[in-house]
């Protein structure tokens, strides 16, 4: 799963493991990898989130919806290696990935 909360609201840190954190901050989880997610990029528009897995899986989320709807899936890149970097062009209309 990949969790995202928007701290640009607040200058408290949070900690998903700490009950003591502040909850008040909106929290987007998005679920949907079969492996550990491995690397995640939120698109420079902040429109989309894009997340690899280990077993080479990109994901492509959309950030502005609630139904946590994905976009994009691209299944065996890097020929099933695992994904160890995800990078946004600065329109966010291309990605590459690593591992």
């Amino acid at each position: 799963q990949i969790v995202v909360r928007n701290l640009l609201t607040d200058a408290a840190v949070w900690m998903p493991d700490n009950p003591a954190s502040p909850s008040h901050l909106p929290v987007l989880v998005y679920r949907g990898h079969n492996y550990k997610a491995t690397a995640v990029r939120i698109s420079p528009s902040g429109a989309y989130v894009a997340s690899g897995d280990e077993r080479g899986t990109l994901r492509v989320w959309a950030l502005d919806q609630e139904e946590h709807l994905c976009k994009y899936e691209a299944t065996h890149l890097l020929a099933g290696a695992s994904v160890t970097d995800v990078a946004w062009d600065g329109e966010s209309k291309r990605i590459a990935a690593c591992g």
